[in-house]
């Protein structure tokens, strides 16, 4: 069984939030984030936006997110089924934590951004992904016209909806509540704010700037099952 939970932005006082540079300077995609997106996320993010140097906005460490991440299983809360009401004291939500945003300003305002968070996620979405998975073209359900489901190798389902591109995926952490289950699903999003992108928007290209936050925070955690978390496989439209 895998939990539920409804997101919302973690508060700073969590864990506390890098300083903003008050003069930011033109990086190229490589150097992003402490160079968090490796060479095939630096690739897919400049073919995506269609330029080769941006402004790094601040955002946690890979380390730092994990903290939070840890912090939040230390908080009181029961698995739910997010339709059924909240009792006295169970926690309903969880706070996501934002690794790099990539951004173009224009007369110092941020005009163009990419932002990649990640967070606990809702058990009812990566269960029903799962589903969408293992169904056959005869069982699929068509009812649903306001997101793609894909499969990114065997241990993550990935999402396409209009508010961005996720990944999910289950972490196994150590030394979580007895009243946790071992595999906690992790959300990793991108948030696209590009406005001159095109048909270059593709989910390869975001699957392969979001997977290494993903990667990234998951080695963090260090999720104790045997992931796999391929930074160039090309997401499969579930069936």
């Amino acid at each position: 069984m895998i939990f539920s939970a409804v997101l919302l932005m973690a508060s700073c006082s969590e864990v506390e939030s890098p300083q903003g540079d008050a003069s930011p300077k033109l990086r190229s995609a490589s150097s992003l984030c402490g160079g968090l997106l490796g060479e095939k996320g630096s690739g897919a993010l400049e073919e995506l936006t269609g330029i080769n140097q941006f402004v790094d906005l601040f955002g946690y460490s890979p380390d730092a997110a994990a903290e939070g991440l840890k912090k939040q299983l230390e908080e009181k809360w029961k698995p739910r089924d997010p339709r059924e009401p909240l009792e006295s004291g169970e926690m309903f939500s969880w706070g996501s934590f934002n690794l790099c945003t990539p951004s173009v300003r224009k007369e110092g305002v941020a005009k163009d951004f990419i932002s990649l968070d990640v967070s606990w996620s809702n058990s009812a979405t990566i269960d029903e992904l799962r589903k969408g998975r293992e169904s056959s073209a005869v069982d699929k359900d068509d009812s649903r016209t306001d997101f793609q489901a894909f499969s990114i190798g065997p241990d993550v389902y990935g999402e396409l909806k209009e508010s961005g591109f996720y990944l999910y995926f289950e972490c196994a952490v150590p030394g979580a509540s007895p009243e946790q289950e071992e595999n906690l699903p992790l959300r990793a999003r991108l948030s696209d704010q590009w406005t001159d992108k095109g048909e270059r928007a593709t989910p390869a290209r975001y699957s392969r700037i979001l997977m290494p936050a993903a990667r990234a925070t998951a080695k963090a955690l260090g999720c104790t099952n045997a992931l796999e978390l391929p930074v160039d496989a090309t997401p499969k439209p579930s069936a």
